[in-house]
Order: structure tokens, then C-alpha cells, then sequence
């Protein structure tokens, strides 16, 4: 634990308030530290906005008695990461919803070092455990950071291929960082600790909630450039995942399976729905930007394996009258209903369905299935 004590408990009482992270990181933004927020007056929290329920929350978290946990940090060697600590992932820091802290147990990754989240169902067949062992261990080997959640099927599957190639993996826990959920994962989680990073929001001793894995998987996404989903039922919560990817802005792949297999159905949907296929490795460097060195160029290089490839020229668009470009800067990689796109543009509806209709023709737009539309240039 590399924070005073006096600060660490602090961060603890925050951990223990019952408030959504935007409305922790509302009340960090006006006072700075979770110590002047608990130092804090009736008068100076009313002036933040915090009222009713909330001092009431603050009063009782102020009186907790953490001595215990700040001892446990120490022994297990757990880090508490606030956000705004130099520490922090720059990547999840962006994000409106980050954790106001982290616990930590291992190493956060590097600034520089590109990260991709493999995730899929618990249920996997060994088909998706071997893509998932092996996308792990390429990327693991070429310098990119593999993020899991530490579950059962494809996450172990590509920890496990991330730890072959020596390379960095980070688990993030539906659980504190002191527990193992599933309990047959516990070497696992030793070895992640040991090579990579043990992450959580959740507090010490904290189990396995249902409502705490899709919590975490916004971490998940929200540590990666990309999520790549191996194999996952239209019910998995590896969907719920790369829907986060798509709202967060990082690139969100699927890898193809058996039609006939239901756990490969969410991949195949995801694809349908405009992710990037991919087949290996290579296609996951390729969404990011990234390339390879030569054999030569590692010889003289001393970061990571990889270098981000110059961008290529765009294609130039086609002409666009001005409500067909209002419509196609408002569309993305995320689908929008036509109400999505109106709300947005705030042009009339035949406007809007006009453009659309346009925009399909020019190949600017393309029509998902459910009448939603993504940018396709």
C-alpha cells in the first residue's frame, strides 16, 4: 500500500458511501480529496449539492472504523489508485463512470502499453478456449496488455495465453481483490497478481454479487483500446461488455463460429451489427492502428514490439448537402434508431429519413437489422 494511512482510510470511507461513481466524482471534483470531503461542514457538503440522504451517508461513512482494512492493505500488498493519482489508467480515467478508486493488487499497466479486453462465455467449447489461449498469447507476446475478468472459459483461457508468452494480464474482479471467485481460479489469480494486476472497485472481502459483473465489465472495456468477444450466447454478459466498448468509443471485434453452436450466436450478432471480424491477432492489430516491428527495427528499438501504423489517407467523401452531412456527423460505430438520429441532428423527420436514404445510396450509411444506422466511412 504506497498511500499514508491516514489517506488510505479515507479512500476506504469513500469506497463505503452507497453512491453511484459520477455522483463520488462530483464530490471529489469540488473538494479535491476524499479527506476534506469527510473534514467537510454541513454548510461546505450543502454547497456541493450533497442534501438529504447523502449527509446522512457522509455522517455514518465518517464514523466507520477502518483500521482493520488499512491493515489488510498493507499485508496483502494491495495498492488503493484513486483516480487523479498519477497511477490511474489514463484510458479509464475518461470515462464519466470511472472508479473513484482502485484496488490493486500486482501492477497497472503502462501509459504506453495498448491494451485489449478478451472476454466470452463461462460455458466455452474448446474451440473458443483455444482462440482465446491463443489471441491471449500473441497479443500478450507482441507487447499488448491482455484484460480478462478472471471467470471461468474464455477469460481464463486468454490469462492463461497472455502468461505462456510472459507477457502482462490484469483480471478485474466482480469481487474485492481479496477473494476468488470462481475458487478453482485461485492459482490463476496468484499468477495475474504475480505477472500483471488484480483489479477492483469492490471493497476487501467483498463477494461476488450478481450486480457486480456488469459493474466491472465497464472497466473492463473502459481499460482497452478494444474488446474482442471469442464466444458468447446472445445472453452472455461479454455482450453487455462490447456494448460498453461501443458507448466508450473503442473498437469492439467478434470472432466467427459455428452457426450452429448458441454460444457463437452473440459473435455472429455482433458481427452483423457492424463489429470487426476477427481471425487472429493480426486482426486485432489492424483495428488498433497497429503494426510489428521488423526484424532489424527490434534490434535498435527499446519500447514495445509494435509501433502505430501512419494513418491512411481517408477516402474523400462524396458532396453532401447540408442536412445529409448534419445526419452523417451525427452516426457512428454505435447503431442509432431514426428518433436517435433526429434527437441529435434536431432536423425535421423527413429530413432525416431522406438523408438516411441517401447516405445508404453514397455508401456513407449502412442499414442495420431493427431499421438502426452506423457511419460506414
Amino acid at each position: 500500500m504506497s498511500l499514508p494511512a491516514d489517506d488510505a482510510a479515507s479512500w476506504l470511507r469513500l469506497v463505503a458511501l452507497p453512491l453511484s461513481a459520477r455522483r463520488k466524482h462530483g464530490l471529489l471534483r469540488h473538494f479535491g480529496h476524499a479527506a476534506a470531503l469527510f473534514e467537510a461542514d454541513e454548510s461546505a457538503l450543502r454547497a456541493a449539492g450533497a442534501e438529504g440522504d447523502v449527509l446522512s451517508q457522509l455522517a455514518a461513512a465518517r464514523k466507520l472504523d477502518v483500521a482493520r482494512d488499512v491493515a489488510r492493505l498493507a499485508d496483502l500488498s494491495i495498492d488503493l489508485v484513486p483516480r487523479g493519482d498519477p497511477r490511474y489508467p489514463p484510458l479509464l480515467a475518461t470515462l464519466e463512470d470511472a472508479p473513484a478508486v482502485l484496488f490493486v493488487r500486482g501492477r497497472l499497466p503502462e501509459a504506453n502499453r495498448p491494451c485489449v479486453a478478451i472476454v466470452g462465455t463461462r460455458r466455452a467449447s474448446a474451440y473458443g478456449e483455444l482462440v482465446a489461449e491463443t489471441l491471449g498469447r500473441e497479443l500478450a507476446g507482441v507487447g499488448v496488455g491482455v484484460i480478462s475478468g478472471l471467470a471461468a472459459g474464455i477469460d481464463s483461457s486468454a490469462h492463461h495465453g497472455a502468461l505462456r508468452a510472459g507477457g502482462y494480464t490484469a483480471g478485474v474482479l466482480g469481487t474485492g481483490v481479496d477473494q476468488v471467485y470462481p475458487k478453482s481460479n485461485a492459482a490463476l489469480a496468484e499468477r495475474v497478481a504475480a505477472e500483471g494486476a488484480l483489479i477492483s472497485e469492490f471493497p476487501l472481502g467483498a463477494g461476488p454479487r450478481s450486480w457486480h459483473f456488469p459493474a466491472r465489465n465497464r472497466i473492463i472495456s473502459g481499460l482497452s483500446r478494444a474488446v474482442v468477444v471469442v464466444q458468447a450466447p446472445t445472453d452472455s454478459g461479454a455482450l453487455i461488455t462490447a456494448r460498453l466498448a461501443g458507448e466508450q468509443g473503442r473498437e469492439v471485434l467478434a470472432v466467427p463460429g459455428n452457426v450452429t453452436d448458441t454460444r457463437c450466436a452473440g459473435c455472429h450478432q455482433l458481427i452483423r451489427d457492424g463489429a470487426t471480424l476477427a481471425r487472429g491477432a493480426d486482426d486485432v492489430l489492424a483495428a488498433l492502428g497497429l503494426e510489428r516491428l521488423s526484424a532489424s527495427e527490434l534490434a535498435s528499438e527499446q519500447a514495445l514490439p509494435l509501433r502505430e501504423k501512419p494513418p491512411a489517407a481517408p477516402a474523400p467523401l462524396p458532396a453532401l448537402s447540408p442536412p445529409e452531412a448534419k445526419v452523417a456527423g451525427a452516426l457512428g460505430l454505435v447503431p442509432q434508431s431514426i428518433d436517435d438520429v433526429i434527437d441529435t441532428t434536431a432536423l425535421a423527420t423527413p429530413e432525416v429519413q431522406s438523408a438516411l436514404v441517401t447516405l445508404e445510396l453514397k455508401g456513407v450509411a449502412r442499414r442495420l437489422p431493427g431499421n438502426r444506422f452506423v457511419r460506414a466511412t
